[in-house]
């Protein structure tokens, strides 16, 4: 099962298409390589394997999408079930917790809760999965570095960068436990977790820019939208804000 678009799964294959908008039902229709640009590179002809695998998998009928949840049995998928069955299998264990508790967009709990559990479509984990070919899941940045999430999120030079301005040591931590970060800098511990949650998100949407638009990110940049999300997500903290403008306040002071 893929926890990510087509497009971020398949990048190189994606580069390829000639219609990067075209309905799953266009491309069974005329035959996926025929959407395809006529010369592919080796990393692509590896993703188009996986994903006629996959397609092989499927049946295109012409009756409507269901989908069904598994738990309760065959009932409707709505996303607020999806979300409490995810959070449910997390009561236990409080660290997990930590995520789905902090008052970020869903999005991010997401991304944060696959964090956790080492599931994030780094390129590493890709390779694991029998995805990408080893000679293809090095760092963008570091061309002799497998991209694990300790990599990307810790010792990519990027990385580094947004650190070192913010003055948090990342000796012996690793990026599963945000919440065990930055415990000297002063700032308040009320969303603690969810600041540098935040970070690491936006160290993971610098690596996409990088990626999929060519675009690099100065550590500048990232720390001026860390601060743009904390003045446009304000409202979720009611009972925070003045913690959060602290936060927003350090960031802005790092640009």
């Amino acid at each position: 099962m893929l926890s990510t678009t087509l497009s971020e799964t398949f990048p190189f294959l994606f580069s390829r298409s000639l219609a990067p908008n075209a309905t799953v039902r266009e491309v069974f229709q005329t035959m996926l390589r025929a959407n395809l640009r006529d010369r592919l590179t080796q990393a692509a002809v590896a993703e188009l394997q996986v994903l006629t695998n996959y397609m092989a998998q499927v049946a295109i009928t012409s009756e409507d999408d269901t989908r069904l949840m598994v738990h309760p049995i065959n009932a409707p998928f709505t996303s607020s079930g999806a979300y409490s069955i995810l959070q449910s299998t997390d009561d236990k264990n409080p660290d997990a917790m930590r995520i789905w508790n902090t008052k970020l967009p869903t999005k991010i709990k997401f991304f944060g809760w696959l964090l956790y559990y080492a599931r994030l479509n780094t390129r590493s984990h890709l390779y694991h999965c029998g995805i990408r070919a080893l000679e293809d899941s090095m760092c963008e940045h570091c061309s002799s570095e497998l991209e694990t999430d300790e990599h990307l999120f810790l010792h990519c030079p990027r990385a580094h960068a947004i650190w070192d301005r913010l003055c948090i040591n990342m000796a012996n931590l690793n990026p599963r436990t945000p919440w065990l970060l930055g415990a000297t800098i002063g700032l308040p511990d009320q969303v603690h977790t969810d600041m540098l949650l935040l970070v690491f998100w936006h160290v993971w949407k610098a690596r996409n820019s990088l990626i999929f638009e060519g675009t690099t990110l100065p550590p500048s940049e990232t720390l001026r939208r860390m601060v743009q999300d904390c003045d446009a997500w304000k409202h979720r903290y009611t009972t925070n804000k003045p913690q959060v403008e602290q936060w927003r306040d350090f960031f802005r002071s790092n640009v």
